[in-house]
C-alpha cells in the first residue's frame, strides 16, 4: 500500500494502531486493566464486576486510596449521622472526591446494612431503571457484595430491566460511589470507628482512622440501580416503590449526580448578565452558581413539580436529574418527615470566558 499510494509506512502503522485501540476500548476490561502493571491485573472471579477506574487512574494500591479517603473524610464537616440518603457527585476523585466526603461523612456503617446507589445512565439509553446481574463489585479496598435478594425482589415488580455486564462495567455514576462505601464498611468491620471533630460540624461516628487495606468487611450490601430517562410519572412510580426501603433505618440511599456541565464541549453556555451595564456583568462562574442554587432550592422544597419546571426553564445539565426526581418522589411517598438540605457546593474551575468549561458538585443530606 505504501508503494502504491506513495504514503509513508508510519502512516499505515498509525492507522492500524488506532484501529486496535478502538477495538480494545470497546471491550469490557480495557479501561480497567490497560494502565495496571501485570502483577496488579488480578483474576476476575465469576459474577464479580471489576471496578478499579477511579478518576481516570487505575488504582492498584488500596492503601493510598484509603489514606486519601480518610483525609477527605477528616476534613469534611458532618451534618447528621442519622442521614437516610445523600446526593453525591461522581466525577474523577481529583475533582469531586473532597466534595463527596461531605455526604459520606454522614454515612453510619454501624447502622447501615444495605446501600441503594441510584446513578444516571450515561452510555445506554433506558426508559426504565435497570438492575445489576452481578453478585459483587470489586474495588481497590475489597469486594462489595450485592444484596441479590433485594435485587430479585425489585425485579419481580416488573418495573425494572436487567443491565448487561458491559453496560454495568462502563457506567461510572455508580462506580465512583463504591470506594467511599467500601472504606466506611471496612472501618466499621475491622475496628470500632473513631469519634472525632472535623471542621465546624458536630462530632461524627463515621470519622476515619488508620488506613487498612484488608477486604471490605461487615454486612453492608449494595443494590445498584441504573436510572434511565424517566418521565414524570415514572419518577413517581419508582419513588413510591423505593419509599418502603427508605423507611428502614438499616437502608441508605446514594443519589449519584453532578450539577451544571458548562461550556462549549457540553453544548451548554447559559448566561445571565445579572447587572445591566458592561461593567456590572457578573462572572460566568457566578452565573453558574446562581443557576445551580436555584435548582438546589427546588430540590430542597421536596416538590417534584418545582424541580421539573426548573429544568424545563433552564435546561441545566444536571446529569442525575432523574435519580434526584426519584428521590424527591420517594420523600413525598414516605411516611417519614425527612429534611433535604444541601451542605456543600463547588465548581471544578471558575469559568471566565466561552473557551472555559466546568462541572459543578453539589452535596445534599436527607435526615
Amino acid at each position: 500500500l505504501s508503494k502504491q499510494f506513495a504514503l509513508p509506512v508510519k502512516f499505515y502503522r498509525c492507522v492500524v494502531a488506532l484501529f486496535v485501540f478502538s477495538v480494545c476500548y470497546r471491550t469490557s476490561t480495557f479501561s480497567l486493566c490497560v494502565a495496571l502493571p501485570l502483577e496488579l491485573q488480578l483474576h476476575q472471579p465469576e459474577l464479580t464486576q471489576q471496578r478499579w477506574w477511579v478518576g481516570g487512574l487505575a488504582v492498584g494500591a488500596g492503601r493510598l486510596l484509603a489514606a486519601q479517603l480518610d483525609k477527605w473524610l477528616h476534613e469534611a464537616a458532618c451534618t447528621d449521622t442519622a442521614a437516610r440518603a445523600i446526593v453525591s457527585p461522581h466525577a474523577g476523585y481529583s475533582y469531586s472526591g473532597p466534595s463527596a466526603a461531605f455526604g459520606f461523612k454522614n454515612f453510619d456503617a454501624q447502622r447501615v446494612r444495605r446501600v441503594f446507589v441510584l446513578g444516571p445512565s450515561h452510555h445506554a439509553y433506558l426508559t426504565k431503571c435497570a438492575l445489576s446481574t452481578m453478585s459483587s463489585y470489586e474495588t481497590p479496598l475489597g469486594n462489595l457484595p450485592l444484596d441479590t435478594d433485594t435485587v430479585s425482589e425489585l425485579h419481580a415488580t416488573g418495573a425494572f430491566e436487567w443491565m448487561s455486564k458491559s453496560v454495568d462495567e462502563a457506567e461510572h455514576s455508580i462506580e465512583m460511589q463504591l470506594p467511599y462505601i467500601a472504606r466506611l464498611a471496612q472501618l466499621a468491620g475491622s475496628s470500632p470507628p473513631t469519634t472525632g471533630h472535623s471542621g465546624d460540624g458536630p462530632e461524627c461516628e463515621c470519622d476515619s482512622g488508620e488506613a487498612d487495606t484488608g477486604t471490605a468487611r461487615g454486612p453492608v450490601r449494595l443494590v445498584p440501580v441504573l436510572v434511565g430517562s424517566l418521565s414524570k410519572n415514572s419518577e413517581q412510580l419508582y419513588g413510591v416503590l423505593f419509599a418502603k426501603y427508605l423507611a428502614d433505618p438499616a437502608n441508605f440511599f446514594v443519589i449519584s449526580s453532578d450539577f451544571c456541565h458548562w461550556g462549549k464541549r457540553f453544548d451548554y453556555c447559559y448566561y445571565e448578565p445579572g447587572g445591566g451595564g458592561a461593567h456590572q456583568q457578573q462572572p460566568i462562574y457566578k452565573c453558574i452558581e446562581v443557576l445551580d442554587r436555584r435548582g438546589m432550592e427546588a430540590i430542597e422544597s421536596q416538590q417534584p413539580s418545582r424541580f421539573y419546571d426548573y429544568h424545563k426553564t433552564y435546561k441545566n445539565t444536571i446529569c442525575g436529574r432523574h435519580p434526584i426526581g426519584v428521590l424527591m418522589n420517594m420523600l413525598q411517598a414516605s411516611t417519614l418527615k425527612l429534611k433535604l438540605k444541601f451542605v456543600h457546593y463547588k465548581q471544578s474551575s471558575q469559568c471566565a470566558s466561552l473557551d472555559d468549561s466546568s462541572v459543578s458538585y453539589a452535596v445534599a443530606c436527607c435526615y
